[in-house]
C-alpha cells in the first residue's frame, strides 16, 4: 500500500494546511448569520435520540440505545415536524447483500442525518401500523423493482434511490385494507423482527397478492432484480455462462409459450437444445412445428455456417440469431450469458416470434 507512505511524507505540509470547512467559512461568500456562524440553529432539536451510524438501524430502532444530538448548528435546519414519531426510515443506498432497500421504524421523535430519507406517520389513524405497513410495502422486493425500472439514476449513474421516486410509489391504500389485511400487516412485521431477512419471502408474497400481482409477474420482477440491479455480483451473475438446467428451463419455457399460440392451428411444437458448440459464446435450439407432440423429432443436430453466422453477429453487436431452416424448423442462437436465458427472455422470444413468424405454424407441417 503506497497511500500511508506519502501521507506520512506528507505530514508536515499537512500541518501547516487548514480544514477545507474551516477555510471556506471565512470567505464573504460565505452564509452567515448575525452572530458570525454559518448554518442554521439546531437547538430545537437538542436532545433527540440521533441516528447517525447505519449498524445502529434495526428493523425497530430503540431510541434509548442512541446518543442525544448535540449539535449546535446545521448546514440547513429543517421544520421540527419531520422528525416526529412514528417515522419509517428508508435508507438511501439499499445494500447489496440485502438487495432490497434497507427499512426501519421508530415510534418516537428521532434525528436522522443525509443517509436516511424519513416518512413521518405522526398525526394518521393507527401511526405507529401505518409505518410499519409503509416497511413492508416499500421494503419489498415489488418496490425495489418499481424505483430501478422508473429511477433515472438508480441502476444507472449510482446506487443511490432518489426519495421523488420513492413518494411516487402507487401504494394501496392503508384505509382501504380489511380488517384481516390490517391484522396481517402487525403479524408480518413482528415475523420480520422476530425471524430477520428469513421472513422477507413472505412479505414479498403478500406486497404482491395486494398488488395483484402473479405468479408469471414475479417472474419478471426476479428476473429483472437478479440480472439489472446496479451490483458487482448481479452484473457478474447477468454475464455468467448459463447453466444446462437455465438453458433447458428457457426451452422448456419456450416451448409452452408457443404450444399455446400454435394449438389454435392444430399444430404442436418441440424446442430442441443444440449440443454445445465447444468454446463458442453462443448457445443454440431448434424451434420444430409438428402435428403432434408424439410426433418424431431429431436430436438438437449442428448448425451449419455457425461461424460465418456469429462472425455477423459479433460485427453488428447482435445478441440473437434466428435461422429458418425450412421444413417447419428454425434454428436459433443465443450470446452465453444468463441474462438471455432467463424465463422471463423465453415468453418474449415466444411473443417475438408468434408475431413475425406465424407461418411457421399456419402451414400444416408434415407429419
Amino acid at each position: 500500500c503506497r497511500d500511508l507512505p506519502l501521507l506520512n511524507s506528507n505530514h508536515q505540509n499537512l500541518l501547516q494546511s487548514r480544514i477545507l470547512g474551516q477555510w471556506l467559512s471565512t470567505f464573504p461568500g460565505q452564509v452567515q448569520h448575525g452572530d458570525g456562524t454559518v448554518g442554521d440553529d439546531a437547538s430545537h432539536l437538542h436532545g433527540l435520540p440521533h441516528l447517525d451510524d447505519v449498524t445502529s438501524a434495526n428493523l425497530v430502532i430503540d431510541p434509548l440505545r442512541l446518543p442525544a444530538f448535540s449539535l449546535d448548528r446545521l448546514h440547513r435546519s429543517r421544520s421540527r415536524s419531520i422528525y416526529n414519531g412514528p417515522i419509517l426510515l428508508v435508507h438511501k443506498s439499499p445494500p447489496a447483500q440485502l438487495q432490497r432497500i434497507q427499512m426501519s421504524v421508530c415510534d418516537r421523535d428521532i434525528v436522522f442525518n443525509e443517509s436516511w430519507y424519513g416518512f413521518s406517520t405522526a398525526g394518521a389513524p393507527e401511526a405507529s401500523l401505518l409505518a410499519r405497513y409503509l416497511a413492508l410495502v416499500l421494503g419489498s422486493r415489488v418496490a425495489l423493482w418499481i424505483s430501478l425500472i422508473t429511477s433515472g439514476e438508480f441502476g444507472f449513474e449510482r446506487e443511490v434511490i432518489e426519495k421523488s421516486i420513492l413518494e411516487e410509489v402507487a401504494i394501496p391504500p392503508f384505509e382501504s385494507l380489511s380488517e384481516k389485511l390490517v391484522h396481517e400487516v402487525g403479524e408480518l412485521f413482528g415475523r420480520l423482527e422476530q425471524d430477520g431477512n428469513d421472513a422477507w419471502p413472505e412479505v414479498d408474497a403478500w406486497v404482491a397478492k395486494l398488488y395483484g400481482l402473479g405468479e408469471r409477474d414475479l417472474t419478471v420482477i426476479d428476473d429483472t432484480l437478479r440480472f439489472n440491479l446496479p451490483y458487482a455480483s448481479n452484473r457478474e451473475m447477468a454475464q455468467s455462462e448459463p447453466s444446462v438446467d437455465q438453458v433447458e428451463t428457457y426451452c422448456r419455457t419456450l416451448e409452452i409459450e408457443l404450444a399455446r399460440f400454435a394449438k389454435r392451428f392444430e399444430c404442436a411444437v418441440r424446442v430442441i437444445r443444440v449440443p454445445d458448440q465447444g468454446a463458442s459464446p453462443w448457445r443454440a435450439l431448434r424451434v420444430l412445428a409438428c402435428r403432434s407432440v408424439e410426433s418424431d423429432s431429431p436430436d438438437g443436430g449442428s448448425l451449419a455456417d455457425i461461424r460465418a453466422l456469429t462472425a455477423v453477429a459479433d460485427r453488428t453487436s447482435a445478441t440473437e440469431i434466428v435461422v429458418d431452416e425450412g421444413e417447419h424448423s428454425l434454428a436459433i442462437m443465443l450470446l452465453a450469458q444468463s441474462r438471455y436465458w432467463s424465463e422471463t427472455q423465453a415468453r418474449l422470444a415466444a411473443q417475438r416470434l408468434i408475431w413475425t413468424r406465424p407461418e411457421l405454424f399456419r402451414e400444416r407441417p408434415r407429419t
